[in-house]
């Protein structure tokens, strides 16, 4: 299908049209996280805060950011944290609640949860309305919540992500059967020329009504218009901001073809950096990721490493080390995680393992050796499972 080419062809193209932008790096001065830095009209640099997975970059930053409000009477502003999924709203939502209660002014901080969990309808509109009420303190939401909101409603407001956004830059795919075209959303694409052999470029149609599109990718996004997919949204968002996707079609086992939208966008955080005045990302990597990659060599952005604050410390690598093993679901090894360029073959008594071998059964048993080789060290230490 091309998926994999294509997408190396977008990021390419991104690369190549920055190498006459200065490059941009991590500082590495490693700072603390000022909640009082001024504020931008657009922001030039994107906080991280790093340490190992696990090391409590969460409940740190929580901590700091309630007694940073608290200390410093900045209860007249808007945090939004949004992390993963709805579990992990939930819980620093809670773990938020307890830390206020041991700050004898605690009553003045004002903490909200926005979520399927407690919203009926919307989660957008719920959290929509709650801006609109001039709510000051802090909103914890979702990934998915704060990549659904319009930029210009986030405007002032004070971001802290738990885990890098993966909704904010990533690929993008839209495939369906060629039979099932007709779709309402055909009618707004136009397609044009490209110089790479088998596909072509798409753009917004110069006679679509630019409204009447809007109109359509809010209702996906408010989950009002349900027979479309949210990467329908995001394929229109990104056409409408000026940008490019690549098409083609394909042929599947079966014979049957599929029509094949690709691309690789970053609207949504440049939306974002050109409306928020302060964005902050907690995770173990951010520079290699390709939000960090996006928000360099693309946006101009600098990444700036920080501590929560001058008296906490993460660690930054686990004390013992850790060796995976690819135990998966269902108690079979996975096909394609066999197939990854990362190893050559992995074996059990020298036989190749197949996707059907049960895991920690029949053939593999707890005093069984689950040996790895790589063409690149020539191999790997056995491992007692």
């Amino acid at each position: 299908m091309g998926y994999e080419r294509i997408k190396l062809y977008r990021l390419a193209g991104i690369q190549e049209a920055d190498e006459k932008n200065q490059h941009n790096s991590i500082n590495p001065e490693t700072m603390s996280l000022n909640l009082t830095e001024k504020v931008h009209l657009m922001i030039n640099e994107i906080y991280h805060v790093t340490s190992r997975c696990g090391a409590g970059k969460s409940r740190a930053t929580i901590k700091e950011l309630i007694r940073h409000i608290l200390a410093e009477a900045d209860s007249n502003r808007t945090y939004l944290l949004a992390s993963k999924t709805n579990p992990l709203t939930e819980q620093n939502f809670e773990y938020a609640k307890e830390i206020i209660q041991e700050h004898v002014n605690g009553s003045e901080l004002a903490i909200k949860r926005v979520d399927s969990t407690n919203v009926k309808g919307s989660v957008v509109r719920g959290l929509l309305d709650l801006l609109a009420s001039g709510f000051k303190g802090v909103i914890f939401v979702s990934h998915k919540a704060l990549a659904s909101m319009p930029a210009e409603k986030l405007t002032g407001v004070r971001i802290v992500t738990d885990e890098v956004p993966q909704d904010f830059a990533g690929t993008l795919m839209v495939q369906y059967a060629a039979k099932d075209s007709g779709y309402p959303w055909d009618d707004y694409l136009i397609e044009v020329p490209s110089n790479h052999k088998g596909y072509t470029c798409v753009d917004i149609h110069p006679d679509a009504d630019r409204k009447d599109i809007r109109r359509y990718i809010n209702a996906i996004n408010q989950n009002r218009d349900t027979a479309s997919s949210q990467n329908v949204a995001d394929l229109l968002t990104f056409l409408m901001e000026g940008y490019e996707a690549a098409y083609t079609t394909t042929t599947q086992s079966d014979g049957s073809i599929s029509r094949v939208y690709q691309a690789v966008h970053y609207h949504r955080i440049k939306e974002l950096v050109d409306h928020v005045d302060f964005l902050a990302i907690l995770a173990a990597q951010l520079d290699e990721t390709l939000l960090g990659f996006i928000t360099q060599q693309r946006l101009g952005l600098s990444i700036v490493e920080k501590d929560v604050s001058d008296s906490v410390n993460l660690d930054q690598k686990h004390k013992n080390r850790v060796r995976i093993i690819p135990f998966l679901e269902n108690g079979r090894w996975s096909t394609t995680l066999r197939r990854k360029p990362a190893h050559d073959s992995l074996t059990i008594g020298d036989k190749p393992v197949g996707s059907k071998i049960s895991v920690c059964s029949g053939q593999l048993t707890p005093n069984s050796i689950l040996s790895f080789s790589s063409a690149t060290t020539g191999g790997m230490p056995s491992l007692n499972v």
